[in-house]
């Protein structure tokens, strides 16, 4: 039985779902703060909280690889059929969405990947991941407590404020940086120490953007320090059905630094199974 999460809907009664997974370290808010419309949209978006952020609460057991965050993508799946499903997340939620197509390719209409990557971690990446999750669980023995408790703690200050520079652009503004700080201190220690876990833990997925049959899309910011765009570029050649779209003064939240294009670019191709179904 997979266990319980928040789940956040904007139904608009449509037959086309739009399921997407948050990025690392933060909760489903980060995109319905932008994709909140007060006009019906022609499809209905999904958006779980990963167990230990935002409503939900950390994974009873231990977390390895990708399976639990998998476990609720096929479990929204099963309770919410229509005819197409679209799947898609930014970041590690790009890996989620990945490893749920990779297994279940036939459940999957249409792929979003924004600001991530099919590959997986390197040796290198793997035990940082590793000796992060370590730090944070020494912080604290509970599962409830957040990462604001211990903000003054120098571990926790630079964690934060490292991974906030890291995620945005060098044209961010101070109001970006105060949102994805405040974001991340609000998740619970153990859901980010799982979640770098789970990351580590994850495999290569470039096979499937090889052989998927339907169709993906790129979205990526143009200044992502993370993984730079260039990256995308070779994926290109991969498959016919693979299309890049870049968007400009943006790092790897595209949805926080600019909404306007991110949205754009998401109703477009969200209107393109429309066309087509």
């Amino acid at each position: 039985m997979v266990q319980e999460y928040k789940l956040h809907k904007l139904n608009f009664d449509a037959e086309l779902n739009l399921i997407l997974v948050h990025p690392f370290p933060f909760d489903a808010s980060i995109y319905l703060d932008v994709l909140r419309s007060s006009e019906p949209l022609p499809f209905n978006i999904l958006v779980p909280d990963l167990y230990g952020f935002g409503r939900s609460d950390p994974y009873r057991s231990t977390i390895s690889d990708l399976s639990p965050y998998s476990e609720i993508v096929l479990d929204i799946l099963k309770k919410n059929q229509t005819s197409t499903n679209v799947l898609g997340g930014c970041s590690m939620g790009g890996y989620v969405s990945l490893d749920v197509t990779s297994k279940h390719p036939d459940l999957i209409e249409g792929l979003l990947l924004i600001d991530s990557q099919s590959s997986d971690d390197s040796l290198e990446k793997k035990k940082q991941r590793i000796s992060d999750a370590l730090s944070l669980e020494r912080l604290s023995s509970t599962t409830r407590d957040t990462l604001d408790i211990y903000k003054e703690q120098k571990f926790v200050k630079d964690f934060v404020t490292g991974l906030a520079n890291a995620v945005l652009s060098e044209g961010h503004n101070k109001e970006q940086f105060t949102y994805v700080t405040e974001l991340m201190y609000k998740q619970k220690i153990k859901g980010i120490a799982d979640a770098l876990r789970g990351m580590a833990g994850r495999r290569d997925t470039t096979d499937l953007i090889k052989s998927f049959k339907s169709k993906i899309l790129i979205i990526h910011g143009v200044q992502d320090k993370i993984i730079p765009i260039e990256k995308m570029n070779k994926l290109l050649d991969l498959n016919p059905n693979l299309k890049l779209e870049k968007i400009k003064d943006s790092g790897h939240l595209p949805m926080v630094e600019n909404p306007h294009d991110f949205n754009k670019v998401i109703l477009s191709f969200m209107d393109s199974f429309i066309k087509v179904s």
